[in-house]
């Protein structure tokens, strides 16, 4: 997710996402998590954690996926190019 899109938008008053990971993005860890007004955001509400199970599924295969041609990629690549 991008914060910077959803602060520069200032038409955004909520955001809802799904899952949350272990390392805590902008909008959980951002100043006052977004709950109190700001000269950028005014307030933003933000809801996590809805559908978590399905999103974090999806989220796991995603990155696993993606990790898996990152380690392909660089077995495969020559040490002398």
């Amino acid at each position: 997710m991008c914060v910077g899109a959803i602060v520069h938008s200032r038409k955004s008053s909520r955001v809802v996402y799904g899952a949350t990971t272990q390392r805590p993005g902008a909008v959980e860890s951002g100043p006052a998590n977004f709950d109190e007004p700001s000269a950028l955001t005014g307030v933003l509400k933000t809801r996590g954690g809805l559908l978590a199970e399905p999103c974090s599924s999806v989220y796991q295969v995603t990155f696993l996926s993606h990790r898996r041609e990152l380690r392909r990629q660089i077995s495969t690549r020559s040490k002398w190019t």
